[in-house]
């Protein structure tokens, strides 16, 4: 199950909960908080699963409502372990010469409770605290039910559920208080969560979860970034809608418990954005026919992967297309990391209802790490 916690677009509205039907409505719950239906545990979990057998509503459609982080307030600081993959701790290596060896125990920290934001909620960039905001894609796991000092072959069985955790970073803020890195890690808003909790009985391998960082940068560079990322965790392909941009389950043919779709709140009407695409990637919009005329974007793979290229170590191809209504548009041929950008337009949409950016990549299983760009992606009002 997807349980969330969303309010009303309404002014004044009080926070709600709710679990997800399908991919856009949802039906809301009695308990007044998600903390409450967290500590109801599995009676509580199995008086919805009952609920849900038994309803007969059309429920409420997530496009109607704001989504908040599915717990706004937690009770106690977020944990977090650090340095928890190899890469990134060599990633990180000159940015703190005191530390040369990974460490043999986790290295924790927390973020404050007010550090939670919304899923698609603006990122605050706190200007005159930071000019160094960073951010990484973690794995939320939510503990639920007391305990302390518990054996590993225990620890499972005190998970509640799973969600995705943005563990945005004021780095140099970070750095600063003799390596106690919290302040760096707990400026407000700091700890995009969300969209839902996936419970633990809906994910069947836990380790085997992918999980992805995408940025979207809006124009111009001063604007807060969009916050996320965002899991979607279902039996059917999450596809794109009502202007969210979310990624493609793999095999739409099985039940994918074992894959995390990221997805982002993004409106491409109005100022430029850049995106970084993920192989076969689709990004779909709504159109309206009439004031949205005209589409037009630059295209290129990631240039650090260009040295790649040349050495042989990097040999992707990628195609990018743009489709309207169905029917492909306008197409790069195929691009690899040495090529120059290119640039691709659509003068007239007219009547058009749907746009979609498609990223085809030749060789996907073999470098499945490499970014595609789309550059100053615009929908417009033409000439």
């Amino acid at each position: 199950m997807r349980l969330l916690t969303f309010v009303s677009k309404k002014r004044g509205a009080a926070p709600r909960v709710g679990v997800m039907l399908g991919l856009d409505r949802l039906m809301e719950l009695r308990d007044p908080d998600m903390l409450s239906v967290i500590r109801s545990g599995r009676p509580g979990l199995a008086k919805i699963r009952k609920a849900l057998k038994g309803y007969k509503g059309k429920g409420i459609a997530l496009s109607s409502v704001r989504v908040l982080a599915p717990i706004p307030r937690p009770a106690k600081n977020v944990f977090c372990v650090g340095w928890n993959y190899l890469e990134h701790f060599e990633e990180g290596a000159k940015a703190r010469p005191h530390v040369t060896e990974l460490p043999s125990h986790p290295t924790f920290f927390t973020k404050a409770p007010t550090a939670v934001n919304g899923p698609y909620d603006r990122i605050p960039l706190h200007p005159g605290v930071t000019a160094k905001v960073d951010w990484e894609v973690e794995l939320g796991v939510v503990i639920g039910k007391c305990g302390a000092n518990i054996k590993e072959a225990d620890a499972m069985k005190y998970v509640f559920g799973y969600t995705v955790i943005n563990d945005v970073s004021a780095r140099e803020v970070q750095r600063r208080h003799g390596q106690q890195w919290f302040k760096g890690k707990s400026l407000d808003g700091h700890c995009p969560m969300g969209p839902w909790i996936v419970t633990a009985d809906t994910v069947k391998d836990w380790w085997d979860l992918r999980v992805v960082t995408r940025v979207i940068v809006p124009a111009p560079a001063n604007v807060a970034l969009p916050s996320g990322p965002a899991v979607f965790l279902d039996t059917l392909p999450v596809l794109s809608r009502n202007g969210h941009m979310e990624g493609r389950a793999e095999d739409a043919s099985r039940p994918f418990f074992n894959k995390v779709v990221i997805g982002y709140s993004i409106n491409m009407v109005g100022a430029p954005h850049t995106y970084f695409a993920l192989p076969d990637e689709e990004c779909a919009f709504k159109l309206d026919g009439q004031t949205h005329k005209a589409f037009s974007a630059r295209v290129r793979i990631w240039p650090e992967h260009a040295k790649q290229t040349r050495e042989g170590r990097n040999n992707v191809k990628v195609n990018f297309e743009v489709h309207v209504d169905g029917k492909i548009r306008a197409q790069s041929g195929l691009m690899d990391a040495a090529s120059e950008p290119r640039t691709l337009a659509v003068d007239n949409l007219s009547g058009a209802k749907e746009l979609k950016l498609v990223t085809r990549f030749e060789t996907p299983e073999a470098q499945p790490y490499v970014f595609a760009i789309w550059e100053e992606a615009k929908v417009h009002g033409g000439k």
